[in-house]
């Protein structure tokens, strides 16, 4: 099951209320070196739309930022299936990712103009998709 599918299965299991304010939660800071989703992502976001940000705003970082929010929300069975489920998919990165949640922080990166990002080489990455545009073409 791919991270995408465990943290969709985790949203569909929250009723209307706490999907609202898992929503709310996002728009403020979880964890110290990701930023918050901006309200307009998740004003009128359904819970695809949901998993589609949070892969996208917290690359590598989804499960546990999903995780960290279940928790302040007092739901600790979700948090602790999510986490279960996600150990048994990827067992090596599981421990990796449980011992350091201030791994490799939450980036997101941005050109204006004639401007150039220089940014590391990615080796070896099990983050899951990377998304690059270009604006210009």
């Amino acid at each position: 099951m791919s991270v995408e599918d465990l943290l969709l299965e985790t949203l569909e299991g929250l009723d209307s209320d706490d999907f609202d304010t898992f929503k709310w939660r996002l728009t403020h800071r979880v964890l110290e070196d990701c930023p918050p989703v901006p309200k307009a992502r998740l004003d009128n976001a359904k819970r695809t739309d949901t998993v589609s940000t949070l892969m996208e705003y917290y690359v590598g970082k989804a499960v546990n930022v999903t995780i960290e929010v279940l928790k302040k929300m007092k739901n600790n069975l979700a948090a602790e299936q999510l986490r279960s489920k996600h150990a048994e998919r990827n067992p090596e990165s599981s421990s990796a990712s449980a011992s350091s949640s201030a791994g490799a922080p939450c980036v997101s990166i941005s050109a204006h103009g004639q401007s150039v990002i220089i940014s590391p080489t990615v080796v070896h990455s099990t983050t899951g998709a990377m998304k690059i545009v270009n604006k210009n073409q």
